[in-house]
């Protein structure tokens, strides 16, 4: 049997590229969109077997969410890895391309004889990375040895790949956050009348003071106020395409209003001038750059005042989101500020650039700059 030719392996290349391309742009659950690459990865370049780890949120351990070919299960001793361990760790650790056609004497795989007895003989793993963040690892064995030509252009499979699953985790986290926002205060508002409620009615039943059962209904009244203006909050985050349908300055209107029911002790201004002229992906993006700083300002940084401009500037135009809260020193790990890096890829995304500027005790400011050249179509 005659060796793959470069062509070969450029036509089986094309393919894989077109057939995960489809994949990913059709979307839908995580874990069957990435088994649907891995079975694209064995069936057209012939591999023994593809899997497919995304990180974790703790950003330590490596998942196994999809496996094709010889194996397909997703538990066992390779199940995960922390970053570092073995092969797979190493790739994510090093966040660089690792390949090798002598399986069988490579020192970071744990079972040469396991290699031997099933003749795997290659092995390719790319890492996924996002913005100089690693999401996850992509791997394929195989009882041929890999030609120059997959080893080079692999990578723009795991490109793909690591695209999707950045964005699906976005998702993920989105769903999550909102789901603590409706258990933490819209639930806990809603009990809160109900338990107030009864309390009353309570009251009027046993004859007591009118005056007492007037105040209690007080109490009712405003718990019922702010659990609507929360539902409203969430629902202005949860329907910004609708709302982005009347324009992003009327959009930004509508959080700003959103956020300023919610959280009365804090002035909240707006200096937004004429709507831009942007595409709609532009739109959205901005308008979450908005949501995400306007959030963390309000929830941690205790602000008096927060200002949310949109201004043109040198043949472009500038987003931002001020506030005269706490500060922090920007510089400094920010492990659990994934919000800040949702905002750096948003503005990426659209060829704008992301300024944040603060310091202890002095407030925060967050800067997007777009120029009009760069600007995406929609």
């Amino acid at each position: 049997m005659m060796a793959p030719t470069a062509d070969d392996d450029y036509r089986r290349l094309t393919a894989l590229l077109a057939d995960c391309g489809a994949t990913l742009a059709r979307g839908g659950a995580t874990s069957e969109v990435l088994q649907l690459c891995a079975q694209a990865v064995v069936e057209h370049l012939g591999a023994a077997f593809a899997r497919i780890w995304v990180l974790e949120p703790d950003g330590e351990t490596l998942r196994l969410r999809a496996s094709a070919g010889l194996y397909t299960h997703l538990d066992g001793p390779h199940g995960s890895f922390r970053v570092g361990e073995l092969k797979i760790g190493g790739i994510a650790a090093e966040r660089r391309a690792v390949m090798t056609n002598d399986v069988a004497h490579d020192p970071r795989v744990d079972d040469h004889d396991w290699a031997r007895s099933t003749g795997i003989v290659a092995f390719a793993g790319h890492p996924l990375v996002v913005d100089g963040r690693t999401v996850g690892v992509m791997a394929l064995f195989s009882r041929a040895a890999l030609g120059s030509t997959v080893i080079a252009h692999l990578g723009s499979v795991a490109d793909a790949i690591a695209q999707f699953t950045a964005r699906a985790r976005a998702v993920e986290e989105e769903r999550e956050r909102l789901a603590r926002e409706l258990h933490d205060s819209v639930t806990q508002a809603i009990y809160g009348v109900v338990l107030g409620t009864r309390t009353t009615l309570t009251m009027l039943r046993s004859d007591r003071d009118p005056g007492v059962a007037a105040a209690a209904l007080e109490e009712v009244a405003a718990m019922a106020e702010t659990a609507l203006s929360e539902m409203r909050e969430l629902l202005v985050e949860l329907h910004p395409r609708s709302l982005l349908d009347e324009g992003l300055v009327g959009a930004l209107r509508r959080l700003a209003a959103a956020a300023a029911s919610r959280y009365r002790g804090v002035e909240i201004d707006c200096a937004l001038g004429a709507e831009p002229d942007l595409p709609a992906a532009t739109r959205e993006a901005l308008y979450r750059i908005a949501q995400e700083a306007l959030r963390n300002a309000l929830r941690h940084a205790r602000p008096g005042r927060v200002a949310v401009s949109l201004r043109p500037a040198a043949g472009g135009l500038i987003l931002e989101v001020c506030d005269d809260g706490a500060g922090f020193d920007p510089t400094a790990a920010c492990p659990g500020h994934l919000g800040l890096v949702s905002m750096r890829e948003r503005a990426a995304r659209i060829g704008g650039r992301l300024e944040l500027v603060s310091a202890a005790g002095r407030g925060t400011t967050v800067r997007v700059s777009l120029a009009r050249s760069r600007q995406p179509a929609s």
